[in-house]
């Protein structure tokens, strides 16, 4: 009961809000407030995976755990930029 609280908390949060953060962080650097960075994390986080799912059903290999895995490794890959935007600075 606890473990399936944990992973729905923990799927909700990275489905809503990771990607959208790493890619907030990228874009805007500091020039914006922090109610701005959680507004624009969530939108951009649901653009980016409807994104994801429409580029997956089009390709015909729309599964659930497909799109996890695509969600995971888009959100490395906005870590791994952010990380060298970061050392570059």
């Amino acid at each position: 009961m606890i473990l399936q609280i944990l992973q729905f908390i923990l799927g909700v949060v990275f489905f809503f809000f990771i990607p959208g953060y790493l890619l907030t962080l990228i874009l805007f650097k500091k020039e914006i407030t922090n109610f701005e960075k959680i507004a624009l994390s969530i939108g951009l986080s649901l653009a980016i995976n409807i994104f994801i799912g429409l580029l997956l059903a089009f390709s015909k290999i729309f599964t659930s755990k497909n799109l996890w895995i695509c969600i995971i490794i888009t959100s490395l890959i906005l870590l791994i930029i952010f990380f060298i935007e970061k050392r570059n600075l």
